[in-house]
């Protein structure tokens, strides 16, 4: 989603499952999680601009893991669930995306990622 899609962290993690609309292979986002580094508070907003209100299309090449992990791993609510159901968390996608960075070589930010998109 961030690299094809050129969604933000923040937007990955607010994901609805109802966002993702594989039949017309459309991401709607429409919120933004945010955590709060100064307190445990962490909660979903609108994004900061009307632009960020947007419909994306989603690349033929990673429909069909799209369609794997909306079968096999997303939560009823969110599309992108912690193990035990939760919201994601930002911090499981980095760490995810840094294992992964390392594995492949690259000196990337997870920002970066949105580029590609």
């Amino acid at each position: 989603m961030a690299a094809w899609c050129g969604l933000r962290r923040g937007e990955i993690c607010a994901l609805r499952t109802a966002d993702v609309d594989l039949a017309a292979n459309v991401v709607r986002v429409r919120k933004n999680r945010v955590e709060l580094l100064e307190s445990s508070a962490k909660f979903n907003k609108d994004p900061k601009t009307f632009a960020g209100n947007r419909d994306v299309t989603i690349p033929l090449h990673p429909h069909p893991h799209l369609i794997e992990h909306m079968t096999k791993w997303a939560g009823r609510e969110r599309f992108f669930v912690s193990r035990d159901g939760s919201p994601l968390r930002g911090n499981t996608v980095y760490q995810a995306f840094v294992r992964a960075r390392r594995k492949a070589g690259l000196d990337i930010a997870f920002h970066d990622l949105r580029y590609t998109g």
